[in-house]
């Protein structure tokens, strides 16, 4: 629990319990958090260490693999996801569906955050998040390649039929966020650099990680390592020593607004506030990495602390949701809906893992893969949590 007092704020100061935190680090309420359940119960530590792995495997090493492509390209080609805005909106919806038809959450996430920063009207958020499959495409197209291309091709139709629906009976400003250009000595963040063992260290472990991530998308099993005499599981250990050190390299970052400094991304994230960081970087591919490193731990936070919230909640109230697909008979299309609306794509993997064992119809899969966001919804809800819900209840009712 947060106590704010008159004198603390008068200090920008946060008090937590007593602990006195400046706002200027107002992040680190979340690993304190974390590492406060870690201490107090000792039978979930094992369960939040593989929460936080589960998010960087499954997940952060996609997104920092997917923000670097479109970054070089935009580097390198003069690729810019922001001008769609001014280009045609069949386009637009063209392409905004086809990031989100990709396999993985990547895509979707880019969306996102451009129209967080005013770069792409709801219309697109709508299309993306309706076109997405999230991680579970990766488990169809393995397991079942032909229903997977099957139900990748109908989010992606019905996407951008959903968008255009959106950009038709909406004008192009609704819901929409002006591009925050204006910058002061006062309220600029001038990030600096990413100190060069934090970079290789991070950088070290995203490749070590990477084999490990398309072995887990694919269902591969990984068996352990004997080191020492203990048995060594390596996506677990690397997954959570990744997770980790994401979420203290953004929590350590100094900024200056408490709250937007928990809920929204780091300038760098921003192409127009990057001349502090562009400045003091030698090389284009340093520059790129900067800027993924940023982006990719902003969205682990938030991911890996709704699969910490995940599994917590299955933890505590025994909740299982294969059970709901017994005996549900013509419901069990609407429960896929319903389960769809579930942030991240662990939800929405199980429906597919039900689908291949027989338990789970195709409608119930199809009801899923157009009404789920996958963990794109989680930078979503951070960045602009009005935008999210209504583009999430958009997904399965238009």
């Amino acid at each position: 629990m947060i106590l704010i007092s008159e004198q603390a704020m008068f200090n920008n100061v946060l008090s937590i319990r007593g602990i006195a935190l400046p706002e200027t680090h107002a992040r680190l309420v979340i690993p304190l958090g974390l590492l406060a359940i870690f201490a107090l119960d000792g039978g979930v530590r094992a369960l939040l260490l593989g929460a936080l792995a589960d998010a960087y495997v499954n997940v952060g090493v996609f997104v920092a693999a997917t923000l670097y492509v479109y970054y070089a390209l935009e580097r390198r080609f003069g690729f810019d996801i922001t001008t769609l805005e001014q280009a045609h909106p069949a386009k637009m919806l063209s392409i905004s569906a086809f990031l989100g038809a990709l396999p993985g959450c990547g895509g979707a996430i880019i969306v996102v955050s451009q129209y967080a920063a005013g770069h792409l009207p709801f219309a697109a958020v709508v299309t993306v998040l309706v076109a997405t499959m999230g991680d579970a495409a990766f488990l169809l197209l393995a397991k079942a390649p032909m229903t997977g291309l099957l139900v990748i091709s109908t989010g992606l139709i019905v996407g951008i039929l959903s968008g255009a629906v959106i950009w038709l009976t909406h004008p192009p400003e609704f819901l929409s966020h002006a591009p925050n250009t204006e910058q002061s000595e006062d309220n600029c963040l001038c990030l600096q650099p990413i100190p060069a063992p934090q970079l290789f260290l991070w950088t070290a472990l995203l490749i070590a990680t990477l084999p490990l991530t398309l072995a887990s998308a694919f269902q591969m099993d990984i068996p352990a390592i004997e080191l020492f005499g203990h048995s060594i599981e390596l996506p677990l250990v690397l997954g959570a020593s990744a997770a980790i050190l994401g979420i203290l390299m953004w929590a350590f970052l100094p900024l200056q607004d408490s709250y937007k400094s928990l809920v929204a991304e780091d300038s760098v994230a921003q192409q127009e506030d990057l001349t502090n960081i562009k400045e003091a970087i030698p090389t284009a591919s340093q520059g790129v990495m900067q800027q993924v490193i940023h982006d990719t731990n902003f969205i682990m936070v938030w991911v890996a602390l709704a699969f910490a919230a995940f599994e917590l909640t299955v933890h505590y109230t025994g909740l299982s949701l294969q059970g709901l697909f017994v005996g549900a008979g013509a419901l069990a299309p609407l429960i896929g809906i319903l389960i769809g609306f579930l942030p991240g794509c662990g939800p929405q993997i199980i429906v597919a893992t039900l689908y291949l064992q027989g338990i789970a119809p195709l409608s119930t899969l199809l009801g899923n893969a157009i009404s789920n966001d996958g963990d794109a919804l989680f930078p979503a809800i951070a960045l602009t949590p009005k935008a999210a819900v209504l583009a999430t209840w958009n997904s399965p009712t238009i």
